[in-house]
Formats: structure tokens, sequence, C-alpha cells
């Protein structure tokens, strides 16, 4: 059985990484256009690594993607091309998990699969 499985099935919350946008905006990231905390993923990518490893450090069980207001249209009204918005969004989840191995490494006791 998976660790997200044993997550679900025990009792108690299940703390998720929520509030990316407060997270970045709380490290001085400006994210008021409309692609919100999405924008980071092609401005600033490790941004949005840190903020991931803030709420692992910080107890999370679970992470997000950075993904909530990304979209091919939203990214294409920013001048980008389709390839390059379809690359961006599937980046947000690659980047959460960047931040679980690089948690993993410095926790290695951690659950984290």
């Amino acid at each position: 059985m998976n660790k997200f499985v044993r997550l679900l099935e025990r009792p108690g919350p299940l703390i998720i990484d929520g509030g990316l946008a407060t997270q970045l905006e709380a490290m001085g990231y400006e994210i008021g256009d409309s692609l919100w905390s999405a924008s980071l993923l092609a401005k600033d990518p490790e941004a949005i690594v840190r903020a991931h490893r803030a709420y692992l450090d910080a107890g999370a069980d679970c992470l997000i993607s950075a993904s909530y207001q990304a979209s091919r249209q939203g990214f294409m009204s920013h001048g980008m091309d389709a390839e390059e918005a379809d690359r961006l969004i599937v980046s947000s989840v690659a980047l959460a998990r960047k931040a679980r191995d690089e948690y993993v490494e410095a926790h290695p006791d951690s659950e984290f699969e």
C-alpha cells in the first residue's frame, strides 16, 4: 500500500500544502496577474519548489501543484505557444516532486514516497 492510501486511511486530518499563492506572496513574489502562482512556472520555477518545501518543512503530508490557474489559453495570452503552455502545466507536478525529493533527501526517515 502506498503512503497516500495510508494517509487517507489513518484517523485525523490530511495536511495539504494549500494556499501556495499566499506562501509565494509571503516569500516576496508578485503574482497579481491572471496566471497567479502559475506565472512562476515560467518566471521562477525554483520559487515554487521553495514554497512547496516550506509547506513540507511545516508538516504538510501532501503537495498540490502550481497549476490551479494554469491553462493553455492563459499561457497563450501571455505570448506562449500551446506546446510551451502544456510543458509548463506538466512541469507543475515535476516541481512538486522535486520539492518532495529534496525533502526526503534532507529527512531520510520521512514517510514520503
